[in-house]
């Protein structure tokens, strides 16, 4: 399933399926100390005999990996769904998670029509993930929210008891707090070519919906760094609004400033966007206002995910470019052509990007693609 209201993929890869294929230098967090992103090899069962199969019996021609959450250097999820293009389907979701030796496929628990957009660690027996799934009325098809929680033994599906929502309504990200503190946000089809926000909290028992300030908007990231402090953003053509929770409750705060966000602290968070041209926009804010990143990001690339592991180490990735921030410069890492759609950091040294690469088969055609940040 395609990502509908979500924004839409721009893949440009070519990288041989379930092999380590290159590294890349990248930074180095003490001197003498190299780091490097390497392409990580996928499990058999994405593919061939093993893998899923469509209503007439062909696999899969696209994999998409929408978002990655760690928990530890062992403990590491990533979602998204498989693809037929010629509309073979109905596409299923897609769910791997890292052990630290090796990525399996795990089953879940969402109809076969879905997709999932996002995913959050808590902890290793707490883990959400949230997208759209689709019901077919008699040929009339309409998505609603998916959300799925991972207990430590299995996936369930955790029943969305907000009240109802327009058709096509997709739940695109999920930042967690806590144990009972879960937020995910999206957007729903609010007819007459209107997009309406979708806000909804998890408080330990039930999933609630939370009113937008501003609407229409499609909510396409949100990150916390506290239950008071809780950036959501919509980027330009999808509403373009910036939204902040200060604990009671959702604030506008004005034209979007991307279509990803990563909060660190409540005087610290970065928002990425950009395509080309103008090539990719980084802004900052600094507990008064969000302002353009003193230094613009290198190259032309369409950012769609960041992470801060501190005020002076910041990644940011999307399309085939991984920039990286040293709190006085960004500096560009060139992988191979791929189109990475999150980040995710353990550590200083230990990190993950995940997205789709082209076949050799041509363009109508895409692998699952996860590279990881060492160091040695």
């Amino acid at each position: 399933m395609r990502r509908g209201l979500a924004l839409p993929l721009v893949v440009v890869a070519i990288l041989a399926s379930g092999l380590f294929w290159a590294t890349w230098a990248a930074g180095f967090p003490d001197r003498g100390t190299a780091c490097v992103w390497r392409a990580a090899a996928q499990p058999a069962t994405l593919y061939g005999a093993k893998g899923p199969k469509s209503q007439y019996g062909s696999g899969p021609d696209i994999i998409h990996l929408n978002s990655v959450a760690a928990f530890s250097k062992d403990d590491v999820w990533t979602v998204g769904s498989y693809e037929w293009s010629d509309g073979d389907g109905p596409d299923p979701p897609l769910v791997e998670h890292w052990n630290g030796t090796q990525w399996r496929v795990v089953p879940d628990a969402a109809p076969r029509a879905s997709a999932l957009f996002g995913v959050a660690a808590v902890t290793s027996t707490d883990v959400w993930a949230v997208g759209t799934g689709q019901t077919d009325r008699g040929g009339n098809y309409t998505e609603h929210p998916l959300i799925e929680h991972w207990d430590g033994k299995g996936w369930s599906v955790v029943p969305d008891n907000a009240p109802a929502k327009p058709k096509n309504s997709q739940l695109l990200s999920v930042t967690a707090v806590g144990t009972k503190d879960i937020w995910a946000v999206g957007g729903s089809d609010a007819g007459h070519q209107r997009q309406a926000a979708l806000i909804e909290h998890w408080d330990g028992s039930r999933w609630q919906a939370v009113s937008s300030p501003v609407s229409p908007a499609v909510l396409s990231s949100v990150s916390a760094a506290s239950s008071k402090d809780v950036w959501a953003l919509s980027p330009v053509g999808h509403g373009g609004i910036v939204e902040h929770w200060n604990g009671a409750a959702w604030k506008s705060y004005g034209p979007s400033v991307g279509r990803a966000v990563f909060t660190l602290s409540r005087r610290d968070a970065w928002a990425v966007d950009g395509d080309e041209p103008p090539g990719p926009s980084v802004e900052h804010w600094d507990g008064q206002a969000w302002k353009v990143a003193k230094k613009s990001a290198p190259g032309n690339a369409y950012l769609t995910g960041v992470v801060a592991v501190s005020a002076k180490n910041v990644w940011a990735v999307g399309g085939d470019r991984v920039l990286h921030w040293d709190g006085k410069r960004w500096s560009l890492v060139r992988t191979p052509s791929a189109d990475l759609n999150a980040v995710t950091a353990i550590s200083a040294s230990d990190m993950w990007t995940v997205g789709e690469a082209f076949t050799a088969e041509g363009a109508a055609k895409s692998d699952a693609l996860v590279l990881r940040y060492s160091c040695s």
